[in-house]
């Protein structure tokens, strides 16, 4: 059931990037590519906000902007989907360490979370 779970968010994640891709006319990626619009403009979900989606919980997910800087000073801005800000922090740690914005770092040594809305 995980393993499905997963697929399922890999489909999602390619399809997320891929349009994202075509409305700022770069190439279509791959599941083996790395995304090549800013991280800024893409809208990430983590996996609390999905779950509340599918079971129509639309009320307890919140926007969120996540200024993120990593061990290498590098500097970027998220915008998440999250049940919490706390929920919000999580996910940006996992995108920076699966190497998923753009950034050379791993870890992220600062983080800001702001509402978005």
């Amino acid at each position: 059931m995980n393993l499905c779970f997963s697929t399922e968010r890999m489909v999602s994640w390619v399809a997320t990037a891929y349009l994202v891709e075509l409305q700022y006319g770069a190439a279509p990626v791959d599941a083996n590519a790395s995304v090549k619009s800013p991280a800024t403009k893409i809208n990430w979900t983590s996996d609390l906000a999905s779950r509340a989606l599918e079971v129509n919980r639309r009320e307890v997910m919140h926007h969120y902007h996540v200024d993120v800087t990593t061990e290498l000073d590098e500097h970027e801005t998220l915008t998440i989907t999250a049940v919490s800000g706390t929920d919000a922090e999580d996910q940006a740690m996992e995108l920076v360490a699966k190497g998923l914005v753009g950034l050379q770092g791993r870890k992220c040594t600062s983080m800001e979370v702001f509402d978005a809305e």
